[in-house]
């Protein structure tokens, strides 16, 4: 899990990801980042309370962490930290003298 900066194409951030979908000839139809900051603190407080041996503690901490990111997340901001991202895509129509493989990297 990495915070997203910007330019960048090398990890699976959204600039990545829609550009490798653009190079195979897939259009993004839909991009999002299920997980926002909360589950991704969650996650990390789950271990620490199942090492602990609270692990029915489990479902609480990962339903207030859902909760409070359907809440406070906002579409503007995008996704500070993703754990995962949900990538909808189909095949782009054909335009004349294009192909997928012309797609460059920046």
């Amino acid at each position: 899990m990495h915070p997203f900066h910007g330019d960048d194409y090398f990890r699976f951030t959204p600039l990545g990801l829609r550009l490798l979908f653009a190079r195979t000839g897939l259009e993004v139809v839909r991009l999002e980042a299920p997980l926002w900051a909360f589950s991704v603190m969650a996650q990390g407080l789950v271990a620490v309370v199942q090492r602990l041996g609270f692990g029915r503690l489990e479902r609480p901490i990962e339903a207030t962490a859902g909760w409070l990111d359907r809440r406070l997340r906002s579409p503007q901001r995008g996704a500070a930290f993703a754990a995962a991202y949900l990538v909808e895509g189909r095949r782009q129509r054909s335009r004349p003298g294009s192909h997928p493989r012309d797609a460059v990297w920046p």
